[in-house]
């Protein structure tokens, strides 16, 4: 429910088709990517099985460096490099819910949560069922701070 809250929020204010980063999964078909799949958005990998296939003539490094990537960037205690990984993807929005969460660094908070503290990124949306603050939305700023 609370996934299916910020989805809505993003069709419905989010115009034309941004990169939107999400938390990834591997192994096959997991509960990762939804936002990709729910919403129609792209995101930096979906389902890492899918990817390899469809992607195949490039070679697995290409898939492989794009999962390395999502990682560091929820994982990394460095905004700076986060933001420099999300902007060669073209990302406009990163969700931190329940996925990404799941792979901040070691203190509870990843790179892209740190930028919405020290610039970089902005709360889009911040919310889930019963008021909770269980999906936070961040959007991109460029280098002014601009959206």
């Amino acid at each position: 429910a609370d996934d299916a809250l910020a989805m809505r929020w993003l069709m419905e204010n989010v115009d034309g088709t941004p990169v939107v980063l999400e938390g990834f999964r591997e192994a096959g078909y997991r509960w990762g990517s939804r936002y990709s799949i729910y919403t129609g958005f792209p995101t930096v990998i979906g389902w890492d099985w899918h990817q390899k296939q469809q992607r195949n003539a490039a070679g697995s490094g290409v898939v492989e460096q794009r999962i390395a990537d999502v990682r560091e960037i929820y994982g990394s205690t460095d905004s700076d490099r986060a933001l420099q990984l999300m902007r060669a993807y073209d990302a406009r929005y990163v969700v931190v819910g329940q996925v990404g969460r799941g792979q901040c660094a070691a203190d509870g908070r990843g790179g892209c949560e740190k930028l919405g503290e020290e610039g970089g990124a902005e709360r889009a949306f911040v919310g889930g069922v019963s008021g909770n603050e269980a999906v936070t939305i961040y959007r991109l700023t460029d280098s002014e701070g601009h959206r």
